[in-house]
């Protein structure tokens, strides 16, 4: 991705790849952007306010691997804090490399303001697609909010538009319950867009439905269309329990408005196919 938006100076910040002739076993290197140092990994702390909260354990394990095999292809950027470091810019990297069993990093040593740190840290997870949305949505925020900054600023700093800045901070005005759930079940931006504005009733009505039919973003808008006209969207919980129950089979209800849908049982051998239509005729199969 482009970095043309991040701004005179602040572009400087972020780290290049290693040159070939990087010698891991020296202390210092002088770079075109500073001092390429290896730093010790008992010496550095993850950043609290790190946009990123979720960090796939699987995905780590991948990178640890690569990283024993290559080493670290890309400096992780630091600040000086006290007489040790704060990770500013690549948190993956500094964890993956602890689970490799490294002792040092090669980092490059930055004195940043605030916002450049949280800049920075939202940059670099942004152009590599690793923050999940509610995390770009709230790193946003708190550029909006604590930083006084106004949305085309962030988006030249992320290289996004005015309106994909201002679509994915709405996220944030959906319930906390929804933001949960979207988080625990990896919901993404398109899936939950169409729900912003609706009452929170009819979100976490509609949410569970998005979950277990694994609904596309057509089908999510049809429902939401049909919620804005004003038409009932039931859930049929209990009776899904109760057919579901009866059955010992997953059921599922699909409704389209008021009192109108579809009834999926879902079977997975000619035997239960053969349970299922002598429930509804009452006659055996033949």
């Amino acid at each position: 991705m482009a970095k043309k938006g991040l701004g005179r100076g602040f572009e400087s910040l972020i780290p290049t790849e290693i040159d070939e002739d990087w010698d891991e076993t020296a202390d210092v290197a002088v770079k075109d952007k500073g001092e390429l140092k290896n730093i010790q990994l008992s010496k550095i702390d993850s950043d609290p306010n790190q946009p990123r909260r979720d960090f796939d354990p699987e995905s780590l394990q991948a990178l640890a691997q690569s990283i024993s095999e290559h080493g670290v292809l890309q400096p992780i950027v630091l600040k000086p804090v006290g007489d040790r470091y704060q990770v500013i810019a690549g948190e993956r990297r500094f964890r993956a490399s602890k689970l490799a069993g490294r002792d040092t990093i090669p980092a490059l040593i930055r004195e940043v303001t605030e916002q450049n740190r949280l800049e920075l840290a939202l940059v670099e997870n942004v152009q590599r697609e690793d923050l999940a949305p509610l995390e770009k949505a709230r790193a946003y925020r708190k550029l909006k909010d604590e930083f006084n900054m106004s949305l085309e600023e962030i988006g030249k700093r992320v290289d996004r538009s005015f309106e994909t800045v201002k679509q994915t901070m709405r996220l944030l005005d959906l319930p906390a319950e929804a933001q949960d759930l979207m988080t625990k079940h990896k919901l993404t931006e398109s899936q939950m867009k169409p729900l912003i504005g609706l009452s929170d009733e009819i979100i976490m009505k509609v949410l569970p439905r998005i979950i277990d039919e694994k609904l596309t973003v057509a089908e999510i808008q049809k429902i939401v269309a049909g919620a804005r006209k004003n038409k009932i969207i039931q859930i049929y919980e209990r009776e899904k329990q109760i057919m579901s129950k009866a059955l010992n089979l997953p059921v599922n209800v699909r409704t389209t408005g008021a009192n109108k849908g579809t009834v999926a049982i879902q079977f997975k051998t000619q035997e239960q196919l053969q349970d299922i239509i002598k429930a509804i005729t009452g006659k055996d199969f033949e």
